[in-house]
């Protein structure tokens, strides 16, 4: 998917380009004009900040820079949580899996084979649901793992988050109008919004598997090439993984949001491949403090010496 108008010149310039082999590059969706995404509005991260990012790249292209497509983290040494429509028809030799880089034109990280794919079991490629899927690793990384947001311990829907301002890093395109791809890891930070909301954008599309961030007037938001990558919020100091970026109305338009797929929702499929992940609940509420309650006829006497005071 990763560099269209780069792969364009290159291939025109040589009599070989394919629109065809390229087009399948782009892990996006056919319908209704969605897209999957990539960072707009926002700047170079730290190097190092996010040590549990990874990229996925196609196995076909001699460069990490041209053939990055998808993101995705580290959920534990061996595991990575990605999108599910990154490896949907792919075989694990189809790609690989690149940590510990910052700077994809340098061409270093560490690459890693894909040993299984492990799509979530409702995922819905029409309606983009639970878009979720997990890839075993033949070899532990070394890098640091990030731990996933568990949300409601009591059920229902989760609401826990909304309002929070959330994190998303990738190195998907930087321009909503033709593809611009970074060398570099980008992030952006972004509202949490709630479903209701989301909802009136995509009327009847958005479930409670899903979590939306963006700004109603657009201009920041993930894009072509960071599906898969984290949308990230900090609990208690430590930076948990809330959902998978996953699809959008185009990028950073307004009026649309960018739409992820909500970890608290992959909680029990997490759990039933991953037992060494780790999770975070949502933090206990801090309860009020106790009103002083004056007993009546205290309260009547001290009003009555109050009385007795101004009158002397």
């Amino acid at each position: 998917m990763k560099k269209l108008f780069a792969f364009f010149f290159l291939f025109f310039s040589i009599g070989i380009f394919s629109f065809s082999n390229l087009h399948a590059q782009e892990p996006d969706f056919e319908d209704s004009g969605r897209v999957s995404t990539k960072i707009v509005g926002g700047y170079e991260a730290q190097p190092g900040a996010w040590p549990w990012m990874v990229g996925l790249v196609d196995s076909e292209y001699p460069t990490v820079f041209f053939g990055q497509y998808c993101g995705g983290v580290l959920i534990s040494s061996k595991w990575v949580l990605t999108a599910a429509h990154c490896v949907e028809e792919r075989l694990i030799s189809d790609f690989y899996v690149i940590a510990g880089i910052h700077d994809l034109s340098t061409d270093t990280g560490t690459r890693l084979n894909v040993k299984q794919i492990i799509q979530h079991p409702k995922y819905d490629s029409n309606k983009n649901d639970y878009d979720f899927a997990l890839l075993e690793l033949t070899i532990n990384a070394s890098q640091t793992s990030i731990s996933i947001y568990s949300g409601l311990s009591y059920g229902g829907v989760d609401t826990s988050l909304t309002g929070a301002i959330a994190t998303v890093i990738g190195w998907g395109s930087t321009s909503p109008v033709g593809p611009i791809y970074p060398e570099k890891l980008q992030q952006v930070e972004l509202p949490v919004i709630s479903n209701t909301t989301c909802n009136e954008a995509y009327p009847s599309e958005i479930t409670d598997n899903m979590i939306c961030a963006g700004y109603a007037e657009g201009g920041k938001d993930s894009c072509y090439g960071d599906s898969g990558g984290p949308l990230m919020v900090r609990i208690d100091g430590e930076w948990v993984h809330a959902g998978v970026v996953s699809w959008g109305q185009g990028c950073a338009q307004p009026g649309f949001y960018g739409v992820n797929a909500r970890s608290s929702e992959a909680v029990a499929f997490i759990k039933q491949h991953v037992p060494d992940a780790s999770f975070v609940p949502q933090p206990e509420p801090i309860p009020p403090e106790p009103a002083v309650v004056v007993p009546s006829a205290l309260f009547l006497l001290l009003l009555n010496d109050a009385d007795n005071s101004q009158e002397n």
